[in-house]
């Protein structure tokens, strides 16, 4: 079953014009980037990343991986 995103979450997603991916890191923060993002130890790790303490997109996890904003915008809005 795919996700749902939130209002909030959508919005978030429609500011982020130039990001392309969002990962979690291990330590739970939000990241998002530019390029797709790659696992280094605990980290994931690029030049054009930030990251916000933030508990938006919970399916989002460290495990899992990295989405695209694209993938992410095209997710029903609950």
């Amino acid at each position: 079953m795919k996700p749902k995103i939130t209002k909030e979450e959508y919005a978030f997603l429609t500011f982020l014009s130039k990001a392309n991916y969002i990962a979690r890191a291990e330590n739970e923060l939000l990241c998002v980037y530019r390029k797709m993002p790659t696992r280094f130890m605990s980290w994931w790790r690029d030049d054009t990343s930030f990251c916000i303490d933030h508990m938006a997109f919970p399916f989002i996890t460290w495990e899992e991986g990295p989405w695209s904003v694209e993938e992410l915008l095209k997710l029903e809005v609950e």
